[in-house]
């Protein structure tokens, strides 16, 4: 009973210590999170996200009131009240980003209207150089087809005095029809084309031309071969003789008309080509512009900044250069004052979006220095903690030392047998940690099926290793990701650094201590906290050793009933030899717990 009263003190007087460390390390773990909190919520901003890093900070202040209680010293209540103080600041922070990411956003969407202005403007000039080309091939068109007019009355004319006077110079009817049979395939052609060549406002010579060229086939289909077809032959080659004359008149008067279109559609074409010209070298300075922007706009840099002002001045130089050309109005007209109006702001929002981001950058950075000082502030108190758990660990070893030397004898029996039944998977364990901690995560974890703390410790050490070959494809992942912002780089490599550092120390301090025990030191423990995804080994650990001394306790207590029963065993031998037997039994059952 005594003992268990020192055992009870000493560790009351340890819990308590305990209770503060533990306090201490899920504040940090608080911090760590409110941190990845504002990192995500700055590269993808949102409101789900801002009310989750609020919550995570509401967490965190509720968390640190209870901390408070906790502290001993004027010292550790300082520390608590300063991080305390640094953790409502970051919600200022988070408040403070959350309006300027409303400031960026109505930033870009002035940058979307300009980007819409500029998509209007590309359309109405590619309509314009569209509906410029073709009235320019329309005109060229109507003047070509007039050409070939004239020519055709020309050839027409020619083919009509050939007819004409073939037929009438002929003398015999034979010479009549055989002129007529020689020319029939020409005046085919001229009956059926000729006419549509001639204008619909000379009816009469075409008249003239269907008339005749209609009555010499007639003529030669009936078979006439006599003076009296001659006679009609001649007559309507007679007839031709003025409408070929006409034909010519006809010609000349249509190539002039079309030379006179060809005279005044030189201006018109000309205008229309420069337009198109002007146009077509605007949309490639526009669209030269626009993709500057859209680089900008994704990664506000002045770098890019001074690409979409060089790009914004070509464009500026081109409306200089278009305003004094040949049909320099048309395409001003085209442009329109709309897009004037939008790009003079350009260099504002640009110059607004890269200050809001060097705001943002900025509260950002005080932030992560807020979380920095808050955390020492808590490393500090932590600090404390485990300075006052050595004071009381000393304190509570001086206790129980005396204790400890009464049963000292059974004692190092017990230990021996125990450290001896222990030593083999201590030091499987502590050459399977090494392995791990130089990387080789291919080796095999043993021990791990065994139902006592040694197994609880293999299957926590085999977590352990699944936990960092998952970080290692984790970080492969994170390999192919390269291409992210500088600063989300550093930021990755510095938690890498952060969790190898806390990854080694844990696998060191754990290795550290399976060697202590190993050695049979059994009341070494682990009080430095891990990491909080590691912390969970440094408990086992520190539980198996706490089993153990109970262990040992109960030992110690079986050797004090043996030693204050010694006076009843010279009176009763009988009675002193089941004792044993039942204290050995006893020896045996704790043997197999541990």
């Amino acid at each position: 009973a005594g003992l268990a009263a020192v055992n009870l003190y000493t560790g009351s007087l340890l819990g308590g210590r305990l209770t503060g460390t533990s306090a201490s390390i899920e504040t940090l773990s608080g911090f760590k999170e409110a941190y990845a909190g504002m990192t995500n919520f700055l590269h993808d901003q949102n409101e789900d996200k801002r009310a989750a890093v609020m919550a995570s900070l509401d967490d965190q202040l509720a968390r640190m009131e209870k901390v408070l209680a906790l502290a001993d010293t004027e010292e550790e209540s300082e520390a608590i009240r300063r991080s305390t103080a640094l953790a409502a600041e970051l919600r200022g922070d988070v408040d403070a980003l959350w309006a300027i990411h409303g400031e960026v956003e109505a930033i870009r969407a002035a940058f979307g209207e300009t980007f819409a202005e500029l998509g209007a403007v590309r359309d109405r000039l590619t309509l314009r150089i569209e509906s410029v080309g073709a009235e320019l091939a329309l005109a060229e068109d109507e003047t070509k087809s007039k050409l070939r007019a004239a020519d055709q009355l020309a050839s027409g004319a020619q083919a009509v005095v050939e007819i004409s006077g073939a037929i009438s110079a002929a003398t015999t009817p034979e010479e009549a029809f055989k002129a007529a049979e020689g020319l029939k395939r020409t005046i085919t052609a001229m009956n059926r084309d000729l006419a549509e060549a001639i204008p619909a406002t000379k009816p009469v010579v075409r008249s003239m031309i269907a008339d005749n060229m209609g009555g010499l086939l007639a003529t030669l289909d009936k078979g006439m071969t006599g003076e009296t077809g001659m006679i009609e032959l001649q007559k309507f080659a007679n007839a031709l003789r003025p409408a070929g004359i006409m034909l010519q008149g006809l010609a000349s008067q249509v190539s002039r008309e079309a030379t006179d279109t060809f005279g005044k559609l030189d201006a018109s074409i000309l205008e229309g080509e420069q337009i198109i010209t002007d146009s077509r070298d605007f949309l490639a300075h526009l669209a030269a512009l626009e993709l500057a922007m859209v680089n900008f706009v994704a990664n506000p840099e002045a770098s890019r900044a001074e690409q979409v002002a060089a790009r914004l001045a070509a464009v500026d130089k081109s409306i200089e250069l278009i305003a004094f050309s040949n049909g320099g109005d048309v395409v001003m007209e085209t442009i329109g004052s709309a897009w004037s109006a939008k790009s003079v702001t350009i260099p504002a929002l640009m110059a607004d979006l890269m200050g809001r981001r060097e705001a943002e950058t900025a509260l950002f950075l005080a932030a992560s220095t807020r979380i920095n000082q808050a955390w020492n502030s808590v490393l500090d108190f932590a600090s404390s903690q485990q300075r006052g758990a050595e004071t009381v660990k000393d304190r509570a070893s001086s206790i129980t030392l005396s204790a400890a030397l009464v049963i000292g004898f059974f004692g190092l029996a017990a230990a021996a047998l125990l450290i001896a039944a222990l030593k083999g998977p201590i030091r499987r364990l502590v050459a399977a940690m090494r392995d791990v901690a130089s990387g080789d995560l291919d080796v095999a974890v043993t021990d791990s099926g065994r139902a006592d703390e040694i197994g609880e410790m293999a299957r926590a050490l085999d977590v352990f290793k699944s936990s960092a070959i998952d970080k290692i494809r984790v970080e492969d992942e994170m390999s192919r990701d390269r291409d992210l912002a500088a600063r989300a780089r550093e930021k990755s490599d510095s938690e890498k650094a952060r969790a190898d550092a806390e990854l080694a120390f844990a696998v060191s301090q754990l290795g550290s201590a399976l060697r202590s025990l190993s050695q049979g030191d059994l009341v070494s423990t682990i009080d430095t906290p891990f990491a909080s995804e590691l912390d969970s080994l440094r408990v086992d650990f520190n539980e198996s050793i706490e089993r153990m001394r109970d262990a040992m306790r109960h030992i110690r207590d079986n050797a004090r009933s043996i030693s204050d029963n010694s006076g009843q065993l010279r009176s009763a031998a009988d009675d002193l030899a089941r004792r044993t037997e039942q204290q050995a039994a006893s020896l045996e059952e704790t043997a197999a717990a541990v």
